[in-house]
């Protein structure tokens, strides 16, 4: 690897690379204060669990985001087959 310039090393002594992540990220801080959440680790557990089960649902047909669910409920209980 080669030498860093002076302007490189300059750059590089302002940027925190352990805190980057966090920092970088607004709309989390955004959700961060909106709803009070004091320790941002419970928010992305969260945030990665929901991604989860949105991705798990999206991959099953019955929980397919274009299915209308009220409607086949309403004609199943009316004893009619969709």
């Amino acid at each position: 690897m080669r030498e860093l310039k002076f302007h490189e090393q300059k750059l590089l002594k302002k940027v925190n690379f352990l805190q980057w992540k966090s920092d970088q990220n607004v709309r989390e801080i955004q959700v961060l204060r909106r709803y009070h959440v004091q320790n941002r680790d419970d928010y992305v557990k969260y945030s990665k669990v929901a991604g989860q089960v949105r991705r798990e649902c999206c991959r099953r047909p019955c929980f397919a985001p274009d299915a209308d669910l009220c409607t086949r409920g309403a004609d199943h209980k009316a004893g009619r087959e969709a």
